[in-house]
């Protein structure tokens, strides 16, 4: 039995409105593309296409194509969720999993933190945060594993309604 997550996280982007600059114009040779997706300003891939090293990305190669990452946080930028005007972008957080052999030990585990500290970037009150199984606590922490915001607590898998909803969103 297993237990996988999955979070896409809603990044507020709280920088200031400023007067277009040429670059968000796409003059100065920052239309941008990462494979066939277009990078807007702030955002960019060049040295001065960018608002600022926190707006660097990068085009990662994955088994999927190459995607567009954010730079300084290593999250993959969702281009179809990225609503510029509304200072708002979607990234996609790796799945965090843990795999119990039938006795509930020396299985495998993949974690994943976020830490947007000394970033221009929080997360949303958008975001989902939800857990796939039966049997498990799921948690999230602010920080450090002491502050927890939340959580979803799984029915026991031998619930008949378990059975055929197995999970929890919050």
């Amino acid at each position: 039995m297993g237990i996988r997550m999955v979070f896409y996280f809603i990044l507020q982007l709280p920088w200031l409105i400023q007067s277009p600059s040429p670059f968000e114009a796409g003059e100065g040779g920052c239309k941008e593309t990462c494979e066939n997706v277009s990078i807007p300003y702030p955002f960019g891939i060049k040295r001065g296409c960018y608002h600022n090293s926190w707006f660097r990305v990068t085009c990662n190669k994955t088994i999927n194509g190459t995607k567009p990452f954010i730079s300084r946080i290593n999250m993959e930028l969702l281009p179809s969720y990225w609503s510029v005007e509304d200072n708002r972008v979607t990234v996609n957080n790796p799945v965090t999993y843990l795999n119990c052999d039938d006795k509930g030990n020396n299985g495998t585990t993949s974690s994943s933190s976020v830490n947007l500290q000394g970033s221009p970037f929080f997360l949303s009150e958008q975001n989902i945060f939800g857990s796939v199984g039966c049997g498990y606590l799921a948690i999230i922490f602010r920080n450090n594993q002491t502050d927890p915001i939340a959580a979803c607590l799984q029915q026991r898998c031998e619930d008949p309604i378990s059975s055929k909803l197995p999970g929890c969103l919050t």
